[in-house]
């Protein structure tokens, strides 16, 4: 928060009022009652974080189970697919993938392997939830060198 004199402090004030009108608008008129005097958006935020948060490992291992569960069924590829896209970049949020620690340039390749064996467990699991009319396809994907990413192998899909 910059101080009263600060050149951005009217505009952080705006964006701070509007912040915690939105806040304020979205939560249940009881769960307001315990942020209406705060003056401070990120405040309030933490505030309700810490007080309503059912916690990262619930959350991982629902979307988890979800994502072993989910298949094809009656539904088009392409609402399987956003659906099970839409779970993984939430689950993404909190398991971000490993950060190279190498100084000036990267020679551990941690971050470019995280994200490729990331990408290839994703369409295993794609693959997998797909109806038995795929089976061709699917074996086609499997074989490709090299391996294509997720949006092509979506794309062949639904040739």
């Amino acid at each position: 928060m910059p101080n009263s004199f600060d050149p951005t402090f009217d505009a952080w004030e705006r964006c701070n009022n509007l912040v915690l009108t939105w806040i304020f608008n979205f939560v249940e008129p009881t769960i307001a009652q315990c942020i209406v005097y705060l003056e401070v958006a990120v405040v309030a935020w933490k505030l309700l974080r810490d007080r309503f948060s059912q916690g990262d490992r619930v959350r991982i291992f629902d979307l988890q189970q979800e994502l072993s569960t989910m298949k094809q069924g009656g539904n088009y590829v392409t609402h399987y697919f956003t659906e099970m896209t839409t779970l993984w970049e939430e689950l993404e949020n909190f398991r971000p993938l490993l950060e190279c620690n190498c100084t000036v340039k990267c020679v551990c390749m941690t971050s470019r392997l995280g994200k490729d064996y990331r990408s290839k467990d994703y369409i295993m699991k794609f693959l997998s939830g797909l109806n038995d009319d795929f089976e061709s396809v699917k074996t086609q994907i499997l074989m490709m060198e090299p391996f294509p990413d997720i949006n092509k192998v979506f794309s062949l899909l639904v040739q």
